[in-house]
């Protein structure tokens, strides 16, 4: 067999690889499963293999070793637990300043991350908080859209959905911050350095809106830390947006503030209504019988703030309904509709979220 091509498509999916690529994702679980390094739940999962794979060219050897390295990363810096452990209680202040949310679905099913830059000074976010929190916010971010944007994303497109579509408008960035904070490029070099080694091809594509002159000053040094890869993913557009936008991003997905259409009056707003498929209880995924399946953590839409319930911990259905391979479920029961009841586990009625294991 040929061996496998790097890819040239940005929102690729399982679907569209070649043999070839499929093969490598199959050696790739092999070499890490001999060594014992293959982990479980989402991390074991063949898309999250071909992310590697995807991002090292498909060269199983170097992808096994970014694969080790991230794994290890996890560990060390507790992004299993900073949905649970982590509170950035200073977010809505921080609101204020950056805004910045997730915002229904492209036209082929993939989230959207929308921010606005630079409402004020960034000193004023120094103020506020620091940059170490900062970065651990941003793989709180990062942990959430895993854990419950990409399973109802994936349930509403009927196919699995593993990347994201971003939106940043520039227009009211301060640009000399940039320069005159060396805290603010520290943060967006610990934000590029952690999303490429440890979230990669999570990005399927990053649309930079209302870019002043001066901004390409800016984009030239931050282009100097992000792989050739992560480069051809963003696109970078002036004041006449609009058209390119809404090639990928349907009018109606683009808050109002982003020159869309959709204003979510009902839900207090784009920047607060969580809107998508998450908020649909028929896109949770359901439980089947005889299969595996992990709880993961979901989050509120109300208060913004992540809800952690029981993440990695496998169980199957048996034919009454019952979750066997935890001691501590006591009363729990699996419904006709596939939704988990444990009394004990309740959290005031947060839904908890169902993903299936690998």
């Amino acid at each position: 067999m040929a061996a496998a091509k790097p890819l040239k498509t940005l929102h690729w999916t399982l679907e569209g690889l070649d043999e070839a690529q499929k093969q490598a994702v199959e050696e790739l679980r092999e070499s890490l499963r001999q060594s014992g390094e293959l982990e479980g739940g989402f991390f074991g999962q063949d898309a999250t293999l071909a992310r590697f794979l995807v991002a090292r060219g498909f060269q199983v050897n170097k992808a096994h070793q970014m694969y080790v390295d991230s794994m290890h990363w996890r560990k060390e810096y507790g992004a299993e637990d900073v949905l649970e452990d982590f509170d950035f209680e200073e977010k809505d202040e921080v609101m204020q300043i950056f805004p910045h949310f997730h915002h229904k679905l492209d036209r082929s099913g993939h989230p959207i991350f929308f921010q606005q830059l630079g409402c004020k000074d960034f000193g004023e976010v120094l103020k506020l908080t620091t940059v170490e929190r900062l970065v651990r916010y941003h793989v709180q971010i990062w942990e959430g859209v895993v854990a419950h944007k990409f399973p109802s994303a994936s349930k509403a497109a009927g196919r699995e959905i593993f990347t994201v579509t971003a939106v940043v408008d520039v227009k009211d960035a301060k640009i000399k911050d940039f320069f005159r904070y060396k805290e603010l490029r520290t943060l967006i070099k610990e934000m590029t350095v952690i999303d490429q080694d440890n979230y990669p091809e999570l990005m399927g594509s990053l649309f930079l809106i209302n870019t002043p002159l001066p901004f390409r000053a800016v984009w030239k040094v931050v282009k100097g830390w992000m792989d050739r890869r992560t480069q051809e993913k963003i696109t970078v557009l002036g004041a006449s947006f609009h058209e390119e936008l809404f090639k990928v991003c349907p009018p109606d997905s683009v808050p109002e503030c982003f020159g869309g259409t959709c204003t979510c009056a009902n839900l207090g707003g784009c920047a607060f209504s969580n809107a998508g498929p998450w908020l649909d209880a028929s896109m949770r995924p359901r439980c089947i019988e005889g299969e595996s399946y992990s709880l993961y953590p979901t989050d509120r839409a109300l208060s913004r703030r992540f809800v952690y319930t029981m993440r990695g911990r496998d169980f199957t259905v048996d034919e009454e309904g019952h979750p066997h391979g935890i001691s501590d479920w006591g009363e729990a029961v699996v419904d006709d509709e596939g939704d988990i009841f444990v009394d004990a586990m309740e959290y005031n009625g947060v839904e908890k979220h169902l993903r299936k294991s690998s």
